[in-house]
C-alpha cells in the first residue's frame, strides 16, 4: 500500500506542459496541476518505448522470456 509520502510523489505525463508533473485525481479522470489539462499515465513515447521493449522479450511462441 502507498505511504501519503508516496502519493505525493506520483506523476502524470501532461500534454500540455510536455513533462510529467503532479496532477489532482478525480473518479472521473485525472488533471494537471499546473495547467489543468487532463493528464495520462505515461507518455506516447514512453507508450512506444515500452511496447518495444515488451515485443523484444517475447520468445519465438510469443512467450515472455
Amino acid at each position: 500500500m502507498a505511504t501519503q509520502h508516496d502519493l505525493y510523489l506520483d506523476e502524470r505525463y501532461c500534454p500540455t506542459c510536455a513533462r510529467y508533473v503532479a496532477y489532482f485525481r478525480s473518479p472521473d479522470g485525472a488533471w494537471c496541476a499546473f495547467c489543468g489539462d487532463e493528464v495520462s499515465l505515461v507518455s506516447f513515447e514512453d507508450q512506444i518505448a515500452l511496447a518495444a521493449d515488451r515485443r523484444a522479450r517475447r520468445g519465438k511462441r510469443g512467450e515472455v522470456a
